[in-house]
């Protein structure tokens, strides 16, 4: 969380930064109040990149979640 003392060395209080997410209504709003878009994109196990755009498979008891870009699932395909 390194955005988070940034934003408090900039004078914005925890209770500030808190109401701005509790409001925010789109993933966009979200990168935009802290400063990048670690909140919003999902880590992609096979290529080790974020991305928007992911599915995530798991195993009958939800123990283990794998998660892949759909960039990564299209190039699979393309290699069957």
């Amino acid at each position: 969380m390194k955005w988070y003392p940034q934003k408090l060395a900039a004078g914005e209080s925890a209770e500030t930064i808190y109401n701005l997410l509790l409001f925010a209504r789109t993933p966009k709003k979200v990168d935009e109040i802290i400063g990048n878009e670690s909140w919003t994109q999902e880590f992609c196990q096979e290529c080790r990149n974020y991305s928007k755009d992911v599915l995530e498979f798991t195993d009958e008891d939800n123990k283990h979640i794998y998660t892949v870009c759909i960039s990564c699932i299209k190039k699979s395909l393309i290699n069957l």
